[in-house]
């Protein structure tokens, strides 16, 4: 019934909206001699403009957009990722209007332009510009520096740091990432998600690889109950490096035993006194929690029905939403950036302000704001 009555719904919008806009796919090509362009278009409540750059592992894939209406956002996908199947490299909804990617692989990134949530439901229109230039090294001139992104400085101090011979150090610290950095079960970005960490945790490096390449290392917590997985390099920087100009001591993760040795009264030192630092403790982006009944059928033939759910909401978009079945089980489904994370067998379709998401013979009608809050 639910089904029926959204359907009657979105025909008669599309019926009483001559001027709507639909989803359009551009190649961007840069003027001869230029390592940058111009673009603009306009998009209409939930489509999107697709924009395609080819760019090479080591470059700078640099984006800022302005537009006319506040509630436009971008997103940026790496090659063959697909937007609302992959988490984005960057969710512009939550990490600003412009960003500087350095790139780990080289192919085509996808620019996906669009309204965010509340300005689509209410078919919202926006004309936007957009600019974008392809730069060619990773590394941020010195000149620059300070008007670097936080994250793609973190990224890029990561990455230098990893290809010098001190580069595998024995623990990582999270950085340069919105919200909580995937622990997955093997080096790609379909694999399960284990465990989510949130930027400056530190985790114990053991070893890294690249597929397709993606940088990825493998990590193990070291707080809570131990979690063992893979996460992407790029978000990772040794944890006890520190700048050569700092005045702050630094302390290393994993200390080495002095060896043991006997000395002489005399040549023993004098007792120094010790200052205590109190250092206040990390404060980590909150999580919200949320409950209710979405539609759901869980068997082939069973007519859809209320089922209840709960929800724990993560920074940007992030969320794992428990379905409740009937007669009991349940089905765990998570989203991050805002789109459900699909996995074999699973298909997903968007209705106006709410995900049709297809597991084998379960259905479930998950709307925005059972994610996103609202």
């Amino acid at each position: 019934m639910v089904g029926k009555v959204l359907a009657g719904v979105l025909a008669l919008a599309i019926s009483a909206g001559s001027a709507l806009a639909a989803d359009t796919t551009t190649t961007v090509q840069f003027p001869a001699g230029h390592t940058g362009t111009s673009v603009a278009g306009t998009i209409n409540g939930y489509d999107s403009a697709f924009h395609k750059v080819t760019a090479s592992a080591g470059q700078v894939l640099a984006i800022s957009i302005t537009s006319d209406n506040a509630g436009t956002s971008f997103n940026v996908f790496a090659p063959g990722d697909v937007p609302g199947n992959s988490q984005a490299l960057f969710v512009g909804a939550t990490q600003g209007e412009k960003t500087e990617l350095p790139l780990t692989e080289s192919g085509t990134y996808t620019i996906q332009t669009y309204l965010v949530r509340a300005a689509a439901r209410r078919n919202e229109t926006s004309t936007f510009t957009m600019q974008i230039e392809v730069r060619g090294t990773s590394s941020v001139p010195s000149a620059t520096a300070a008007t670097a992104s936080p994250a793609a400085a973190a990224t890029t101090a990561a990455a230098a740091a990893m290809t010098t011979a001190a580069g595998n150090p024995p623990f990582w610290r999270v950085a340069g990432i919105t919200g909580p950095l995937n622990i997955r079960q093997d080096g790609s970005r379909g694999a399960a998600v284990l465990a989510g960490v949130q930027a400056g945790t530190v985790l114990r490096n053991q070893g890294c690889k690249t597929v397709d390449g993606q940088g990825w290392c493998q990590v193990q917590t070291i707080e809570g109950a131990s979690v063992t997985g893979w996460a992407a390099q790029q978000y990772l920087q040794p944890h006890q490096v520190a700048a050569a100009t700092s005045a702050a001591p630094v302390t290393s993760a994993a200390p080495v035993a002095a060896p043991a040795a006997r000395l002489s009264s005399a040549a023993k030192p004098k007792p120094r006194p010790t200052r205590t630092t109190t250092t206040a403790p990390t404060q980590k982006p909150a999580t919200t929690e949320a409950s209710g009944k979405l539609p759901c059928s869980v068997r082939l033939g069973m007519p859809t029905r209320d089922c209840d759910f709960r929800v724990t909401r993560e920074p940007g978009g992030n969320a794992t939403v428990t379905v409740l079945w009937p007669d009991g089980g349940s089905r765990e489904i998570r989203y991050e950036a805002g789109r459900p994370v699909v996995q074999a067998g699973t298909t997903t379709e968007r209705r106006g302000d709410l995900t049709v998401i297809n597991i084998g013979q379960e259905r479930y009608e998950i709307p925005d704001a059972v994610v996103l809050g609202g």
